[in-house]
């Protein structure tokens, strides 16, 4: 495991002076993937015959309208020459939190609360779901279901290692005082001498 671990952080560390195509193709994966579930999660509101009223599901379509406007503000503004650089700043850094915290926060405000928008269903903190037990028994499991979650296993493994290099491989161009000099002292060292 520690030999494939290195060589899969060895190619990872390669493929970063090629290219950022993998991070940026592993991002717009995700991005769609959160898109369409999230018009799909809007859309079967249209079609619930639990809800009281259609007004549940225009409210549910106007919040995630004003997440998708809140965030492009946002990204707006920090891309303007209107505000201080520290508030640019700001906007970039908190901008996607702050969409999300105002847009779920709106769905308890007001008339949006009184026409009771769908929500997460929110059980008992640190439980697990259907009061299961947080471990798997797997060996009380037959065979071959443990052989069957195996490679399903090792991939999801893979795709951790992967996010966190698309992660940190985005994150440290951004952060360009961390990257090291050509003389071996970091730059924010260099510039304080």
């Amino acid at each position: 495991m520690i030999i494939s671990n290195f060589w899969y952080n060895l190619g990872c560390n390669f493929l970063h002076y090629v290219t950022l195509f993998s991070c940026d193709t592993f991002g717009f994966y995700v991005a769609c993937t959160y898109i369409q579930y999230g018009i799909q999660v809007v859309t079967h509101q249209f079609d619930d015959p639990t809800s009281t009223s259609s007004g549940a599901a225009l409210v549910s379509v106007i919040l995630a309208l004003l997440m998708l406007v809140t965030a492009f503000l946002f990204k707006f503004l920090s891309r303007s020459a209107l505000f201080h650089r520290h508030v640019r700043r700001f906007c970039a850094d908190y901008g996607m939190p702050l969409a999300l915290i105002a847009s779920s926060a709106m769905a308890y405000w007001g008339r949006f609360h009184n026409a009771l928008p769908l929500t997460l269903p929110v059980g008992g903190a640190f439980q697990p779901a259907h009061g299961r037990p947080w471990l798997v028994r797997f060996w009380e499991l037959d065979g071959k279901w443990v052989a069957l979650a195996l490679p399903f296993g090792f991939i999801l493994w893979v795709l951790f290692f992967f996010d966190h290099n698309v992660s940190v491989r985005h994150s440290v161009p951004l952060l360009s005082h961390l990257m090291p000099t050509n003389e071996g002292t970091s730059s924010s060292a260099s510039r304080s001498r």
